[in-house]
């Protein structure tokens, strides 16, 4: 019904716009605020329109769960779900990150906003052992956002993941496949294991990510043809040799410019005052005896100053043509979908709907494709779980049908099987 489809989506567009009314939360959670995200004035608008759309995707399931455990993978700042949890006091959130001085700027904004429902936990995203029912990972680089999406197929959570830097599949990739088992380093914060289950073969997992990710394209791709379109997608500084294997494997692939990086924006110390005690933040795995220093800011300005003089310093490719360069970006994008049609695929084999949304306006970021995903069945699920919890499901799974349109055969499906 198209216009019960038209109702879901304006009522999804007008909620997300509520909660990202940025004058009416306190200054600590707005991204473009000094006292908050601190995000430079050029970029501020740019990210509030990026959570905007996290806020559309991601506020239907707490609408229906109020209670949700949502889990922020590589939160950084806490930037994507901070917001979210002051219009939702009865969910938690968990804030995971492997960059502690990231999260002392999160602990700072938690404080600040006086929020009691969020908890901050530095560790891998691949030793997040806990249940929870909602993941969110905005720009989460290369495999970070693979190790995202594993974590809440194996919680069998909903998932809200917007990739970035697909290129650097490459690094972990390989990792993977000349790792045969990583240990796992969660401490009991993350995972109530005893030290004596250590040892055990469960807390010995593997926690490489094979790759491509979806039996239906490890059929007809093999892993170093996926790393070279991997590659293509989003990166400038391919070799020829890589080119030719990538345009070998993906219809004559060629490479396009880079997209800015989200990395440079995390990069940026975001002025924690040294006399401020910030709250307690939950680690996993090991920390060193010492924490680090805040940097004064001469010194965070001396740094920029050294970054930005090496950027002016990289050699930049030759400029092409208008039609050159409208067909790499065609052939880029195309890389860039085949990556992202994997992973969707990898969760349909798995019992999920799934969709490929895109952010809007388009120009708010060069990563703007959002992969999410409900849990629908699996394998004898049948007998899992209880009545609520099948209704609960069902009204879930309708919810995003009613809002993103009921999933097709997705075209990646006949393109696998085509090549």
């Amino acid at each position: 019904d198209a216009g019960a489809e038209f109702s879901v989506a304006a009522r999804w567009a007008a909620d997300a716009r509520a909660l990202c009314d940025w004058d009416a939360m306190p200054p600590a959670l707005d991204v473009a605020h000094p006292e908050g995200g601190a995000v430079p004035a050029d970029r501020g608008e740019r990210k509030r329109q990026q959570l905007l759309n996290v806020a559309l995707f991601v506020a239907p399931a707490l609408r229906l769960n109020p209670r949700a455990k949502v889990v922020d993978f590589g939160a950084g700042g806490g930037h994507q779900s901070l917001f979210l949890a002051r219009a939702f006091p009865e969910a938690t959130f968990c804030l995971v990150d492997l960059k502690r001085r990231s999260l002392e700027v999160a602990s700072r904004r938690v404080q600040q906003a006086g929020l009691k429902n969020v908890r901050i936990v530095h560790g891998r995203i691949e030793d997040f052992r806990e249940d929870f029912d909602v993941g969110v990972a905005l720009h989460a680089c290369g495999g970070a956002s693979d190790a995202a999406l594993s974590r809440c197929v194996e919680k069998k959570a909903t998932f809200v993941v917007a990739p970035c830097c697909v290129g650097k599949i490459a690094n972990s990739a390989k990792r993977a496949e000349t790792t045969t088992t990583t240990t796992n380093t969660c401490d009991t914060a993350c995972d109530p294991k005893t030290d004596d289950d250590a040892d055990d073969d469960d807390d010995d997992e593997t926690q490489k990510i094979s790759y491509p990710r979806s039996r239906l394209a490890r059929r007809v791709l093999a892993f170093d043809r996926y790393v070279s379109v991997a590659r293509a997608a989003d990166d400038v500084s391919l070799f020829d040799a890589d080119v030719a294997t990538a345009a070998d494997a993906f219809c004559s692939v060629v490479t396009d410019a880079p997209d800015s990086s989200e990395e440079e924006e995390d990069a940026r110390l975001e002025g924690i005052t040294e006399e401020e005690e910030a709250p307690r933040v939950e680690r996993c795995g090991d920390s060193p005896p010492e924490e680090r220093k805040a940097l004064s800011l001469g010194e965070r300005r001396l740094r920029a100053a050294r970054l930005a003089k090496k950027l002016r310093k990289r050699p930049m490719p030759p400029r092409a043509s208008a039609c050159v360069s409208a067909e790499r970006h065609t052939q880029r994008r195309a890389c860039k979908l085949l990556i992202e049609s994997d992973r969707l695929a990898a969760a349909r084999e798995a019992g999920y709907r799934t969709w490929l949304a895109g952010m809007h306006p388009d120009a708010c970021t060069p990563k703007n494709d959002v992969l999410v995903g409900v849990f629908c069945h699996s394998e004898g699920d049948e007998t899992t779980g209880g009545d609520d919890d099948a209704s609960a499901r069902r009204r879930l799974l309708e919810e995003y049908e009613e809002g993103l349109g009921v999933p097709t055969d997705p075209p990646a499906n006949a393109f696998f099987e085509s090549i």
